[in-house]
C-alpha cells in the first residue's frame, strides 16, 4: 500500500494550479505537475522534510529529495535566473544538513524582482514522471508556510 506525500507551502501566499503559470515549460507540466503560489512574504522554507539535491547558483531554484525518495523542485519567479542571484539570499550554509518541514531556506527580494519584470510566483513541482503520479491539490487557498498544498502517491498502488 503506497501512502501519500505531503507537501506544505514554502511560503505564505495564494495557491493556484501549475497550469496557471505564466511560463509555458511549467504550465504544461513539461518539469513534473504541482502547484505554484503568488507569495505575500519573501521568506522561502522547505515544503517537505529531506536534504537538498541541488541548489542552484543564482539561488533562484533548488531542488529537495524527499524523506521518501521523491524529487521536487522549488522555482521562484519566473525567468529569475536572468537576475543572475540578485534579489535572493541563501540563509543556509550547509546543503547536506537534512531538512524538516519550514526550515528557512531563502530569502526574496520579491519587489525588486517586480521592479526587474518577472512574475513572482513560487513553484513547488515533483519532478518524477507524472503519468505514474495521483496529486491531490489545495488550489485558490491562501496559505501560511507548512500549511498542506497537496499530496500525491504513485497511481494504481493499492
Amino acid at each position: 500500500m503506497s501512502k501519500n506525500t505531503i507537501m506544505y507551502s514554502p511560503v505564505k501566499g495564494t495557491t493556484k494550479d501549475i497550469t496557471k503559470v505564466n511560463d509555458p515549460v511549467f504550465s504544461s507540466k513539461m518539469v513534473g505537475d504541482g502547484i505554484a503560489i503568488e507569495p505575500a512574504s519573501d521568506f522561502i522554507c522547505s515544503p517537505c522534510s529531506g536534504k537538498i539535491d541541488h541548489m542552484f547558483e543564482s539561488n533562484h531554484a533548488f531542488t529537495i529529495v524527499t524523506d521518501d525518495h521523491f524529487e521536487v523542485l522549488i522555482h521562484l519567479g519566473i525567468d529569475t535566473v536572468e537576475l543572475k542571484g540578485k534579489g535572493f539570499k541563501r540563509l543556509i550554509d550547509d546543503l547536506n544538513k537534512p531538512l524538516k518541514i519550514g526550515t528557512p531556506i531563502i530569502e526574496v527580494d520579491f519587489a525588486y524582482i517586480k521592479e526587474q519584470g518577472k512574475d513572482t510566483d513560487v513553484i513547488v513541482i515533483v519532478t518524477d514522471s507524472t503519468t505514474n503520479l495521483k496529486i491531490k491539490k489545495n488550489l485558490k487557498k491562501d496559505v501560511n508556510v507548512s500549511d498542506e498544498i497537496f499530496k500525491f502517491k504513485i497511481k494504481n498502488s493499492i
